[in-house]
């Protein structure tokens, strides 16, 4: 089978969310804590087999189900379009639950100093594989009833931010939870406009989403709120922390209105392909200039 056909399951464009959330997460080390790079690379390589286990198994799912069908307005999906079957899919995620674990399974070894930790640690692992995979696979998958929001949030927020710097420092300040907070409600906006595209045959198929349950107008409303949330959050801290290049962040807002605006604009809903495509690189892009302000701060 040939690569391309799995890069494309691999949804390859996604995987700045976990670049950027990675970022976020060293930027809340404590200042003077040396990186350490072994872990730092267990770190991103578990991060990124995870969000490859999640697209694969979101494929497989909505294939199954028929979310993903001929009216749908995003990118063909493999099973969708019958490059894969589903014995092939159910390989490659059973593949990547495997991959996932050694790659944990070793970070959490060189990182953590106490079996406690360690355990606590496996059991936020564990999660998130079955998070991946029943997001929409399952007889009641989550997704389908408006949780992915709330998924995103935690794992891409919370667990991916904070676990990132505390894999470093072994140490944990109630304030990070603003960073964290921030960058998972800009994971969530990445995934509401997907959601907004796929409203009308997402419904159709008996899935509602967040998107679904609120309305496109509403849930235009609901993306801003998100964006707008997240950038005060990420201002706040680096504000709190006296950080004197926080002013560079504020150097992202007219994307951000630029942006909001041609999604109110959007009468042919292929046009949310390349909006989702640049949330993506927005929320990035501010993820990394959250880490840079931080560190010219120290």
């Amino acid at each position: 089978m040939a690569l391309s056909i799995w890069l494309t399951a691999m949804r390859l464009r996604t995987l700045p969310l976990a670049l950027g959330s990675m970022a976020a997460g060293f930027a809340i080390v404590p200042a003077g804590h040396p990186i350490d790079w072994t872990v730092a690379a267990l770190t991103l390589g578990t991060m990124l087999l995870l969000q490859i286990l999640s697209n694969i198994a979101n494929d497989y799912g909505d294939g199954l189900s028929g979310v993903d069908n001929h009216q749908r307005q995003g990118p063909q999906r493999v099973l969708q379009g019958g490059m894969v079957t589903p014995k092939q899919l159910r390989t490659a995620i059973s593949l990547l639950v495997l991959l996932s674990a050694i790659s944990g399974g070793a970070l959490l070894y060189l990182a953590l100093p106490a079996w406690k930790e360690i355990l606590v640690f496996l059991g936020i692992g564990a999660l998130s594989i079955v998070a991946a995979i029943t997001y929409t696979v399952g007889k009641k998958p989550y997704g389908y009833v408006g949780l992915g929001d709330l998924s995103v949030l935690i794992f891409f927020g919370f667990v991916a931010v904070i676990g990132t710097a505390y894999l470093q420092s072994n140490q944990l300040f109630l304030l990070d939870l603003l960073p964290a907070l921030s960058v998972g409600m800009l994971a969530v906006a990445v995934l509401n406009i997907n959601n907004i595209r796929d409203i009308e045959t997402d419904l159709q198929a008996g899935k509602r989403t967040m998107a679904a349950r609120l309305g496109q107008r509403n849930a235009l409303i609901y993306h801003c709120l998100l964006v707008s949330l997240a950038l005060a959050g990420m201002h706040c801290y680096l504000w709190l922390h006296k950080a004197p290049y926080a002013v560079i962040l504020s150097l992202t807002i007219p994307a951000f209105i630029w942006h909001g605006f041609q999604l109110f604009k959007v009468t042919d809903k292929t046009r949310y392909n390349l909006l989702l495509k640049t949330m993506v690189l927005l929320a990035f892009s501010v993820d990394v200039i959250f880490f840079l302000a931080s560190q010219l701060q120290s």
